[in-house]
């Protein structure tokens, strides 16, 4: 069930991206999935995990260094929001690795909340002023604690 609400959550940041921008995204979560599923990388990343003891966070943590170090491969030409977004959509593909191998337990509240850090961490570190980071995180905030999204996206996944 847990994996489910990963499903949905990566389904309905994917139903986000802008037509115009779904190739950047694309080529942002693929060249992620690549890093991340290296198998020198992997083990790394799964050692790091392991020695954790805040997992969620430092899969948050890991992230947001996967996306800067791709930013500065793209010589930092990536487009921003693709970006942020693809970010996104990796964090809960580690999270979900994660889930499957027995590290973590993710509900709706841990994936809001890994969501929030993830924002609230790298979106300074992109220049965004308190008021465009208030307005992203109520917006993903809205998506991941309103009742008709919930019931939509298990819908949607025949729950």
């Amino acid at each position: 069930m847990t994996t489910q609400i990963i499903e949905q959550a990566k389904a309905k940041i994917e139903q986000g991206v802008d037509p115009k921008q779904k190739d950047a995204y694309d080529r942002i979560v693929l060249a992620g999935m690549k890093v991340m599923f290296t198998k020198g990388t992997h083990e790394q990343l799964m050692q790091g995990l392991v020695d954790a003891p805040d997992k969620l966070k430092t899969a948050v943590d890991g992230v947001i260094g996967l996306v800067g170090v791709l930013f500065k491969e793209s010589r930092n030409t990536m487009p921003v929001v693709p970006m942020i977004m693809a970010g996104i959509t990796l964090l809960y593909e580690g999270l979900e690795f994660m889930e499957k191998a027995g590290m973590v337990q993710v509900d709706g509240d841990s994936l809001a909340k890994t969501t929030q850090y993830y924002l609230e961490t790298l979106l300074p570190k992109l220049g965004m002023t308190p008021d465009k980071m208030q307005a992203l995180l109520a917006q993903t905030k809205g998506v991941m604690q309103d009742p008709a999204k919930v019931a939509e996206f298990k819908q949607n996944a025949g729950a």
